[in-house]
């Protein structure tokens, strides 16, 4: 038995949406204590995509955050609806997209 297939090649597939503005904010933004934001830039943390891809275990493991840090961390996402060890759709966007 065969099988045909009709095979569009001008089909263009259509680019993923846009990641969610708030994932691009600075972790300036998040109004934390001076030492636990200044615990998640020695790490290399910039923006929420960056701080919502760790789990509460990787941020236990930073030597400059403790228990007291990653609850600060934890409460400031709640308040904006976030958690840590999100799903990121769409993050790291295209190059040239991300904000620094």
């Amino acid at each position: 038995m065969r099988c045909l297939v009709a095979v569009d090649e001008n089909r263009v597939d259509p680019p993923p949406p846009p990641p969610d503005p708030i994932l691009e904010q600075p972790i300036d933004a998040m109004d934390l204590p001076v030492r636990t934001a200044n615990g998640l830039r020695a790490l290399g943390i910039h923006v929420l995509a960056d701080l919502l891809r760790l789990t509460g275990a990787e941020l236990l493991r930073a030597p400059y955050l403790g228990r007291r840090s990653l609850r600060e961390i934890e409460d400031a996402l709640r308040s904006r609806g976030l958690m840590l060890a999100g799903d990121l759709k769409n993050w790291p966007p295209a190059a040239g997209g991300r904000l620094r």
